[in-house]
């Protein structure tokens, strides 16, 4: 009787770390050019998106979303974390103007644009 009592337990212990990895993995892959789409168009922004097929490309899509009152942000998921932080460390950190531009990075995805725009798309 004490086995099927710790039985009963452990199965509804795994079965609960099942459906939370299941409910991260949602979580984590709805970052899609779909998504931020959708976000920058709520808040006004004109929107265009990329995607690519190209097995040779270091990136799976680009999505350009344009404001007149925040300025532009170009978000770009890249297939490797390290194709990531290169374009990253190569996006400048400068001021024009009005605008300051920023180049952050979440992952794979990498947001370049003025500050307004990224605070915006992030």
């Amino acid at each position: 009787m004490e086995d099927l009592l710790f039985m009963k337990k452990n199965i509804g212990k795994i079965l609960a770390v099942i459906l939370v990895v299941a409910l991260l993995a949602t979580v984590l892959c709805a970052c899609n050019a779909e998504s931020y789409q959708k976000k920058l168009e709520k808040k006004g922004y004109s929107v265009t998106t990329a995607t690519s097929n190209d097995k040779e490309s270091t990136t799976a899509w680009t999505v350009t979303a344009v404001s007149k009152e925040a300025g532009m942000v170009v978000i770009t998921k890249y297939n490797n974390v390290e194709d990531a932080k290169k374009a990253e460390s190569n996006g400048l950190n400068v001021s024009v103007g009005d605008f300051k531009k920023v180049t952050k990075r979440q992952g794979k995805i990498v947001f370049s644009g003025t500050e307004q725009a990224v605070k915006d798309a992030m």
